[in-house]
């Protein structure tokens, strides 16, 4: 899934597309606040806003056609709204973090990991990121318990 996004990321970026779904009354917006007057700052942010924005937009359409996908853009827009360069490394956290839950630990019982992995996902629900450090630290907490 991570390899998926980096591709779509990398293509956006070589070919910019002609219709936009980020907002970039939203970028000069956030870019001017955030810089007021620095404005080699303001350029590089907004550069840096658009360059995510189109990366955002592509992964938006293969959240149209993909659950997982769209359960995570969902969390990250709600999380960091139109700051598309947090929504982007946002993305990749979580697509990163879903990978590594697919993962199982050789030494630790299919139970257990099961019990570690719904425990977690009852306590955090869609963020990715936070069910993989909570099953982490379970998992290491159980083999101390060995």
């Amino acid at each position: 899934m991570l390899r998926i996004i980096k591709a779509f990321a990398f293509i956006a970026l070589q070919f910019p597309s002609t219709v936009l779904a980020f907002d970039d009354a939203a970028i000069v917006k956030q870019c001017n606040d955030e810089w007021g007057d620095d404005f080699a700052m303001v350029r590089y942010c907004r550069e840096q806003q658009r360059k995510a924005g189109q990366a955002y937009d592509n992964f938006k359409d293969q959240a149209k056609t993909n659950e997982t996908a769209s359960t995570i853009l969902g969390h990250c827009e709600s999380e960091w709204r139109k700051d598309y360069s947090m929504v982007v490394y946002c993305i990749e956290q979580q697509s990163s973090a879903l990978q590594s839950l697919s993962a199982h630990a050789d030494d630790v019982p299919s139970d257990i990991q099961e019990k570690i992995k719904s425990k977690c996902s009852v306590e955090w629900g869609i963020d990715f990121s936070m069910i993989a450090y909570c099953v982490q630290q379970q998992t290491k907490a159980w083999r101390s318990l060995q």
